[in-house]
C-alpha cells in the first residue's frame, strides 16, 4: 500500500504540502456549499402552508 501511495506522488509530482493545501481547499469550498444551502433552507417559503 505505501508503494501506491509512493507512485501515486511521483505521478503527480506533487508534494504532499501541496497535496494538504489542495484537499483544504476543497474541503473549505465543500464547508462554504454547505452554508449557502443552510441559508436559502431559512429563507425557502413553504408554499404548500394552507392559509
Amino acid at each position: 500500500m505505501k508503494n501506491k501511495k509512493l507512485s501515486l506522488l511521483k505521478l503527480t509530482k506533487e508534494s504532499p504540502k501541496e497535496r494538504k493545501a489542495r484537499a483544504s481547499s476543497g474541503i473549505q469550498h465543500r464547508a462554504a456549499v454547505f452554508e449557502n444551502k443552510k441559508k436559502r433552507e431559512k429563507h425557502k417559503k413553504n408554499y404548500n402552508e394552507e392559509i
